[in-house]
């Protein structure tokens, strides 16, 4: 189907002479986009599409009133169709309507026949998977740019149909019932599924995989200060990803579709916690391999550092000090790197060390305690001399005339910032992971 996104051809002019304001122009052109890509049809043949007025506010860089200001004004005047639709928590449907497309010289709807529109390039048709990062409400098999072009008019097979023939049916979600939406539900399986396929991972019982997420979920006291819904099951992707999953604590006891996978619970342990003492010793060996490695880069780091401060107060009298400077901060960035690196290698040696048990929770969660302390230490280690590093480059800006060494300086800065971010954001997620496998 041919994209009726009026940015990507002339009618943007179109949009553009009847809002008489860009910003409007633009709304209404990102809605024709959303509206086009999606396959939502409300019991009807009508296509909707839905989004949250603060995700439309942030990803056109209006404000909440503006972009209520524009549906309401684009509603009066008829150019769009509004519904609130209640699926576990309140939705705004939007439509399109004909007189919009026919404004831009679109003859027929986006519901009878695909439509022909003359564009200044040709996009080829190609097949994506869904996508778990995808919004809750856009995450559908032709709900792309780029979908198949007659896909979105066969109404033979409705998306939900379509999803369901490749997400596979739990019996537990009849037990789960409408505590989940069966959109909701899919947005699981989708996950899951991109987790097998793109990245290669075993479930060995995929069902109760789905009904601990499905608990996790629902269960106000994990991850506790994360609202929404997409985000939730993100941070439970990159736990499973990064193999950090274990099962939520009250999942057997306090859960009564978890109660279910109870009795499989000795056959599990015996099988995920008794590693031979042959991988014993093969894991014991790469943790003290992977602590000496750290080590050496540790104190490359801190002889580098010392270094570094001196020759950048010595520059200012001896400007052939500035070889030593640039040597110095490759050494140092890599350096910090390596050891943000093998401290993550260090990690998941000492995890699969202590693998869980319900009586061993302690030493996992002492684990991550430990690697978070590492990790704030280094943290505050880059943090200190990026400040001796800027400190100095306000210095030599007075007085140092050749700009290309000071650029190289500030860059240097730069990615001592952007490593620190990096660490900062791996330690909220253990702090995530600490609040989802030991919330009470």
């Amino acid at each position: 189907m041919s994209n009726l996104s009026a940015i990507n051809h002339k009618n943007f002019d179109k949009l553009h002479e009847l809002t008489q304001n860009y910003n409007k122009a633009v709304f209404l052109d990102k809605c024709l986009f959303w509206w086009q890509i999606s396959t939502y049809t409300l019991g009807d043949e009508t296509i909707w599409f839905t989004r949250q007025i603060n995700e439309m506010a942030k990803e056109l860089n209006l404000s909440i009133s503006s972009v209520n200001r524009y549906l309401k004004e684009f509603r009066n005047l008829g150019l769009i169709e509004t519904k609130n639709k209640l699926y576990n928590k309140k939705h705004l449907y939007i439509r399109i309507t004909e007189k919009l497309l026919q404004y831009i010289n679109i003859a027929k709807s986006k519901t009878n026949e695909c439509l022909d529109l003359a564009q200044d390039d040709t996009i080829e048709n190609v097949n994506l998977r869904v996508s778990i990062y995808k919004e809750q409400d856009s995450n559908l098999i032709n709900n792309n740019t780029v979908s198949n072009a007659c896909a979105v008019n066969n109404f033979k097979t409705t998306p939900q149909q379509l999803i369901q023939s490749i997400y596979p049916t739990f019996a537990i979600e009849e037990t789960i019932g409408e505590r989940l939406s069966l959109r909701e539900k899919n947005y699981i399986k989708g996950m899951m599924f991109n987790l097998q396929k793109q990245h290669q991972l075993d479930f060995s019982s995929p069902e109760q995989l789905f009904a601990e997420i499905a608990f996790s979920l629902l269960n106000e006291v994990q991850l506790q200060g994360v609202s929404n819904f997409n985000h939730r099951v993100q941070i439970i992707a990159k736990l499973l990803r990064e193999k950090r999953w274990c099962t939520p604590k009250g999942f057997y006891n306090h859960c009564e579709f978890g109660a279910v996978f109870k009795k499989d619970i000795p056959k599990r342990v015996s099988q995920l916690t008794q590693p031979t003492s042959q991988s014993n010793m093969a894991l014991e060996q790469q943790k003290r391999v992977l602590q000496s490695e750290f080590k050496a880069h540790n104190q490359c780091a801190f002889g580098e550092g010392r270094g570094l401060s001196d020759a950048l107060e010595q520059v200012k009298t001896n400007p052939a000090r500035w070889s030593l400077i640039n040597a110095s901060t490759k050494g140092l960035l890599a350096s910090f790197e390596k050891q943000w690196t093998v401290s993550k290698e260090l990690y998941l040696v000492d995890v699969a060390l202590n693998q869980i048990t319900p009586s061993q929770e302690f030493h996992h969660m002492k684990i991550i305690n430990q690697h978070t302390l590492a990790l704030s230490y280094l943290s505050q280690q880059i943090e200190g001399l990026a400040q001796v590093v800027f400190d100095a480059f306000c210095d030599l800006s007075l007085i140092v005339s050749d700009s290309s060494h000071l650029d190289a300086l500030y860059e240097f800065y730069m990615k001592l910032n952007t490593l620190t971010k990096h660490i900062a954001k791996e330690i909220l997620n253990l702090s995530a992971q600490i609040d989802l496998e030991f919330a009470a």
